[in-house]
């Protein structure tokens, strides 16, 4: 189907050509943003019909969601011949604390504690990556070989969570610029994060993404698609950044406009978006209910 393109700036075409979003994880972020606040379940005829939107092919799609449920994404049951998917509670967990994260309406205040896990080469080999590629998830960065740092309180039932068998040592500490052969804050955010990259990669999100702001209102189907990618692309690069506080960030930060865009096209489009799913997704129950009420709090303001 094709996408008019209203007038006020940003092409929608040229954006989706441009972005080239893989299937997997553009189906991951549309069951996140658009069907896990509706009870988390669709049919896959809906589905299908929703990615045709990006270009994908029903065989695509298929074959895309067979496997995301092969690894515990979604289940599956069926009434007659029509299949649902839904989300496991595994990850509804997941999009859960994706969520808190996304669509936060601005970065937690820092009261200067960080959160240090240690001796993960005690760990057994098979459980080490697998625990460092979880911490990463959480907005933990690598600082040595044998030490994970995060810039936030965790909860202590997350890390028995995350290796119940060999839970890693983990202790709280604050870190004050000056000390004696202390590093300064902004020296171990650079050594724990590829912070360069980050800030690029939210530049580069502001130039695709600002251009719509200013763009007239189009169609139900261009306002779902626009969120779709926006958050698709804000989500890719989020979950990669530890939301550092001011204080460890660098000058010129460009996530504080990343964000401010996100949050502004985000809610812009969202009435739209809601008027498509509406329209054009059967859930288990039939039309899918109402989104949970913390959904209308997205990116929401805090003046």
């Amino acid at each position: 189907m094709g996408i008019a393109e209203p007038a006020g700036g940003g092409n929608l075409s040229t954006l989706l050509a441009e972005l080239d979003p893989r299937a997997g994880p553009l189906i991951v972020t549309v069951f996140g943003d658009s069907i896990a606040p509706r009870g988390g379940n669709i049919w896959l005829g809906s589905l299908i019909s929703l990615m045709s939107h990006f270009g994908m092919s029903e065989r695509l799609v298929r074959t895309v969601v067979f496997r995301l449920a092969r690894d515990g994404w979604f289940a599956t049951r069926s009434r007659g011949r029509r299949s649902f998917y839904e989300l496991t509670p595994e990850s509804r967990k997941t999009f859960a604390d994706a969520d808190s994260r996304i669509y936060a309406a601005s970065s937690a205040k820092w009261d200067g504690t960080w959160t240090l896990v240690q001796a993960l080469p005690d760990l057994p080999a098979r459980h080490r990556q697998g625990l460092r590629d979880a911490l990463k998830w959480y907005g933990f960065g690598q600082l040595s070989p044998t030490l994970m740092v995060s810039p936030r309180a965790h909860d202590p039932s997350l890390f028995n969570n995350l290796a119940p068998a060999d839970p890693p040592a983990v202790f709280n500490a604050r870190l004050e610029e000056g000390l004696p052969g202390t590093a300064s804050l902004t020296s171990i955010a650079a050594a724990a994060w590829n912070i360069e990259e980050l800030n690029d990669a939210y530049g580069k999100f502001t130039e695709q993404f600002q251009p719509f702001i200013k763009r007239s209102l189009g169609t139900p189907e261009e306002g779902f698609i626009l969120r779709s990618l926006l958050i698709h692309e804000y989500r890719r690069i989020l979950l990669r950044d530890p939301q550092l506080p001011s204080a460890l960030a660098p000058a010129g930060w460009a996530g504080e406009t990343a964000r401010e865009v996100a949050s502004t096209l985000y809610r812009a489009q969202t009435p739209l978006a809601d008027q498509f799913i509406d329209s054009n997704v059967e859930c288990w129950s039939g039309p899918c209910p109402e989104p949970y009420a913390n959904y209308h709090q997205r990116f929401a303001t805090t003046d």
